[in-house]
């Protein structure tokens, strides 16, 4: 995060979220602008001087409520530093999904649906990363989920807790895997 002056505009997305402190986990409402691959933020819409800015190459962008207990929760993993954020409205967070969708990799955020759809029957290795995959308790839980959705079952699966990434050999349906992953609290993107 940087304090910088940028030309303001009204860049590809603009409106109010609520973002979540880095240190002090408070919450505050702030103006928040989308432009190519950065997410500006500002303590007040008239402010010429950013807060802070989100660079968004190679960013994860995923559904957050899960962690933060609020509904309409946009996680934005970035390369430092994880952000929370939420809209007023279900309305302003599809919105604000489709754009920050767009302005990330489209294979490393969990709504390009469409693209998972191409890779379904993938060849050689599927790598994910699973966010919340920590423990061994929670390794089994992957495991299991992965083996209900995957062929053969019997495929060879590595996961590593530490790095939380995981690896499947032999192809699975990746719209069932992320959703049952996602049920029960995990956090799955695809690594190209």
């Amino acid at each position: 995060t940087q304090t910088t002056t940028v030309d303001r505009g009204e860049g590809e997305r603009s409106g109010w979220m609520t973002k979540q402190g880095d240190l002090i986990k408070n919450w505050k409402k702030r103006w928040f602008v989308l432009t190519a691959n950065h997410l500006y933020y500002y303590r007040a819409h008239s402010d010429k001087q950013c807060a802070g800015d989100i660079i968004l190459d190679n960013a994860i962008i995923g559904p957050g409520h899960h962690k933060t207990q609020k509904p309409n929760t946009i996680e934005i993993a970035t390369k430092n530093r994880t952000y929370y954020v939420y809209t007023d409205s279900l309305s302003e967070y599809e919105g604000w999904v489709a754009a920050l969708a767009q302005a990330t990799s489209p294979l490393r955020n969990h709504w390009d649906i469409s693209l998972l759809e191409e890779l379904k029957i993938a060849k050689g290795p599927i790598v994910l990363i699973v966010r919340g995959m920590e423990c061994d308790k929670c390794m089994g839980k992957v495991e299991t989920i992965i083996r209900s959705v995957q062929s053969p079952p019997e495929a060879k699966i590595e996961l590593d807790a530490e790095s939380q990434k995981v690896v499947i050999h032999g192809t699975s349906d990746h719209n069932a895997l992320f959703n049952a992953l996602e049920e029960v609290g995990f956090l799955p993107c695809l690594v190209v």
